[in-house]
């Protein structure tokens, strides 16, 4: 079961992932409007890397508690 720490912690990055993802798309509108414009292509790739940490340190938060939590009824 995860603890309310853990609840609030997954909803706080969650919310900041999809802030990302929203940036994201918005770069790759204004990337596609301006032929590829390298300050939009630069914004795109550092905002697709932030996501990509988010995305992972959710998954890797609840994959721990998943494991911590069979671990003991095995």
């Amino acid at each position: 079961m995860l603890h309310q720490d853990d609840l609030k912690w997954i909803a706080k990055t969650s919310t900041e992932l999809n802030t990302v993802l929203h940036q994201i798309a918005r770069y790759a509108d204004l990337a596609k409007r301006q032929k590829g414009d390298p300050n939009y292509i630069d914004q795109l790739s550092q905002q697709v890397e932030i996501a990509t940490q988010a995305a992972q340190a959710l998954l890797h938060r609840v994959m721990s508690m998943i494991l911590e939590n069979t671990s003991g009824k095995i």
